[in-house]
């Protein structure tokens, strides 16, 4: 987790990342999640994304 603040403007950035492998790949799977910080009118999400990636385990 990540916060950035400037002011009255706050946002909080949240990752989640894991790793596994099988015997012939490196496997990424990886979430983000942004957020607007509001203590007033609750923070809301504004950006969220997820990915996976795989790798050759070239001679790993």
């Amino acid at each position: 987790m990540r916060r950035y603040e400037r002011d009255d403007w706050r946002t909080e950035v949240r990752t989640r990342t894991i790793l596994t492998s099988t015997p012939e790949e490196f496997v990424i799977n990886a979430e983000l999640d942004a957020f607007e910080l509001d203590d007033d009118h609750g923070d809301r999400r504004v950006h969220s994304q997820s990915w996976q990636r795989r790798t050759p385990r070239d001679l790993v």
